[in-house]
């Protein structure tokens, strides 16, 4: 972050600042909603969440160095502080004021499942050309955006942000705050299904990008998924990428494990040694963008072939070099657990003798989460799997959709446990997934510890 007068803070939340009246002349060098990450010279902003309330860390903040506060309520008058009506609020609109410093290009990126992967293949390929903020981790909430924000400075060039929705009108209050340039939706999905009642709703969330994007925007869209065909925007704006050759940007040539393909507009192939359909999808949308920048096909070449999954999201552990897990446990919906299930199908290694599933509960699929998981069961039993198994209630439906499959069911993580050394996992890959609720990391600790 680069350094901005406290006073321009008091102006950009539209607060009432207490305190000594020279400290506004003092300038912040960065801003903290964890008062044990506050230094010298930060702003700390007292946000009030589920669990934890940052009016309660106010007096540990200043003893870290806190040039000022943030804050809903009234403080210590010897105390500097910033009176608003929602610490929230002030996030969202000094992120706002704080982007607005900066002449860059800003990339937005959205969709139902696969945004994170989008986001950090966008931002690899884009540094081998451009100095890149993205956002950090899973940041891409109205809490967690602005905090990415806070990371350009003047050496900036372009900001690559992921935006995430489960309610109606939170993407149309990031768009505001960063105003994007590029505006990218990878797909449409059934996360988070019980919030929009259908697909129809979910299309009309993501499309809340476009609403304060700027003028001369351009759209890169999955132009395979139908409901993104629907949206109606200037053609000459928008560039649909895919498998479908009627796309602008499509996968030329693919071989059947998936780790090799070519895309229309590169003239070498990209080679990886883990992947299946839904990433190279993702791939092909990060090289559209890469393209639309003018970085040269050979970097985004390296960009890709040296992508590594993290950060509980495809991530290949190798246990002991007994086995393999692939810990994809930070979230899951039907359609990014059918992707995963084709990474397993699709994994290749000399010492894998056996595919192994380990799945749990997708949440916030509304009236027919029911259905979804048996669909689940149903797509595993026509894959060459050795053994699914099955970990909570709503995973019961899944075990029920199998009926070829050498199957296990467990109603909670603990009688798993009772009976895990019960299991021959040496030789195999390990597919451990299911929605965040779950807490399935708790599965992988147990296997790697």
């Amino acid at each position: 972050m680069k350094n901005i007068f406290l006073r321009e803070v008091v102006k950009a939340v539209n607060g009432k600042f207490f305190g000594d009246e020279n400290k506004l002349d003092e300038m912040i060098c960065d801003v903290k909603i964890d008062s044990r990450k506050v230094c010298k010279g930060s702003l700390f902003i007292a946000i009030k969440g589920e669990k934890f309330d940052g009016h309660d860390f106010i007096d540990q903040a200043f003893l870290n160095g806190a040039v000022c506060v943030l804050s809903e309520k009234n403080l210590d008058i010897e105390k500097n502080f910033i009176k608003v009506e929602s610490c929230k609020q002030a996030l969202m609109d000094l992120a706002e004021y704080y982007r607005n410093l900066f002449d860059i290009k800003v990339i937005g990126i959205t969709g139902s499942y696969g945004k994170t992967s989008v986001k950090d293949l966008t931002a690899d390929i884009l540094m081998e050309k451009y100095n890149v903020v993205r956002t950090m981790g899973n940041f891409n909430n109205n809490i967690g955006l602005p905090l990415s924000v806070f990371e350009l400075n003047d050496e900036t060039e372009i900001l690559v942000l992921e935006m995430g929705t489960n309610h109606f009108g939170e993407i149309n209050v990031l768009s505001k705050i960063v105003r994007p340039d590029i505006c990218v939706i990878n797909n449409i999905g059934v996360a988070h299904m019980e919030n929009f009642l259908n697909r129809d709703g979910i299309l009309k969330a993501k499309c809340e990008i476009f609403d304060y994007a700027n003028k001369n925007f351009i759209s890169i869209l999955n132009g395979d998924d139908e409901y993104l065909r629907k949206i109606k925007l200037d053609e000459k704006r928008v560039f649909y990428c895919g498998f479908e050759k009627n796309n602008d940007i499509y996968v030329e040539k693919i071989s059947d494990d998936k780790k090799n393909f070519k895309v229309n507009i590169m003239d070498c192939e990209i080679n990886l040694d883990f992947a299946n359909e839904m990433f190279v999808k993702n791939c092909v949308m990060a090289i559209g963008i890469g393209k639309y920048f003018g970085v040269k096909d050979k970097d985004i070449k390296k960009a890709i072939e040296n992508f590594e999954f993290k950060n509980m999201r495809m991530e290949l552990i190798d246990v002991k070099n007994k086995f393999y897990i692939i810990n994809d446990v930070y979230n899951a919906n039907p359609d990014a657990m059918k992707g995963a299930i084709d990474s397993l199908v699709l994994f290749d290694k000399k010492n894998i003798k056996k595919k192994i599933c380990i799945l749990g509960d997708m949440f916030e699929l509304g009236d027919d989460a029911k259905e979804f998981h048996e669909e689940i069961g149903k797509y595993i039993d026509n894959k060459k799997i050795d053994l699914v198994i099955c970990i909570g209630e709503l995973a019961k439906n899944i075990f029920d959709g199998m009926n070829k499959i050498k199957k296990k069911y467990f109603r909670a993580k603990e009688d798993f446990f009772d009976e895990i050394d019960k299991f021959d996992f040496d030789e195999s890959v390990i597919l451990i997934k299911a929605s965040r609720g779950m807490k399935f990391e708790e599965i992988v600790n147990k296997f790697v510890s």
